[in-house]
């Protein structure tokens, strides 16, 4: 009851609020009368659930609308097929892991990858699912097999940048670091058999780059439609620019747009807190 009155705010609020006073609305309402414990929620246009919390912000989401990222959900909806063997890199707990897998169906394939704290709430959404076909590879990606550090702070995200760690301790945040598996997705690729991949999500805090870096074979083989993320603050941390992404992916015969279906060329100039979300279609 209080969360169907909950939801009828945030709908009200959508037509009338402009974005940011509408999350201060609802963060006021929902403090006020939602708990912060596990509530199950369908998500939406799919027959699974997922496990939200209040406190968790993607989870909110989901919680309050039965969707995290709309625009990103109707790509996954134009493009995943029935069949479809699909990678969720940088998976957290598992949303889209679930509807990705809901999309590819009994014959389809969701391997996803999460080498964060995250990864426990993963396997609690797979529990809640089990009818789904989804598997969960504790490693991050990046150029070259190896270990590396995971930063993850008060949001629960978990990051692989040094000068992100150290923003978030100057912000006054604590910060859990811990030893974390790195692989490249080819080396997986090859020990799973060489599956076709038909559709990549990728969202792993800036290492976007150093995965694709890794993935050469997968790219040429499967020729996937990648769905990622590029963040310029991330990128100024690495001293790589959009033209290095850019550049690596039209030599594997990939262009690229913005989610809304905008080209974007190789000199395109962002703003320095830039955080766009980008589609690489083969050619």
């Amino acid at each position: 009851m209080i969360l169907s009155a909950t939801r009828s705010v945030y709908q009200f609020s959508e037509r009338f609020f402009p974005v940011r006073g509408r999350y201060r609305l609802l963060n006021y309402i929902c403090r006020l009368l939602i708990s912060d414990s596990d509530r199950i929620i369908a998500l939406a246009g799919t027959e699974a659930s997922v496990y939200t919390r209040y406190s968790d912000a993607v989870e909110r989401s989901v919680m309050l609308t039965g969707v995290w990222e709309p625009a990103e959900t109707k790509l996954f909806e134009k493009n995943v097929k029935t069949g479809m063997t699909i990678l969720d890199i940088g998976a957290h707990a598992g949303i889209h892991s679930v509807r990705l897998a809901s999309l590819a169906g009994a014959s389809g394939m969701v391997y996803a990858f999460e080498p964060g704290p995250a990864k426990h709430r993963w396997k609690q959404n797979q529990s809640l699912n089990p009818q789904l076909k989804m598997t969960l590879i504790e490693c991050a990606l990046g150029e070259n097999d190896g270990v590396a550090e995971i930063h993850t702070g008060a949001s629960g995200v978990g990051c692989m940048l040094e000068g992100q760690r150290k923003a978030e301790l100057d912000a006054g945040e604590s910060v859990i670091s811990e030893s974390i598996p790195v692989r490249t997705l080819d080396g997986v690729w090859e020990e799973l058999g060489r599956p076709n991949i038909g559709f990549i999500k990728m969202d792993i805090e800036g290492y976007e780059y150093k995965a694709l870096l890794g993935a050469s074979r997968v790219l040429e083989s499967s020729r996937p439609i990648i769905c990622f993320e590029f963040s310029q603050v991330y990128a100024d941390m690495q001293g790589i620019t959009y033209r290095n992404l850019h550049s690596l992916l039209t030599r594997h015969g990939y262009r690229i747009e913005t989610l809304p279906g905008t080209p974007v060329d190789a000199d395109a100039a962002f703003s320095a807190t830039a955080n766009l979300d980008l589609v690489a279609y083969p050619q």
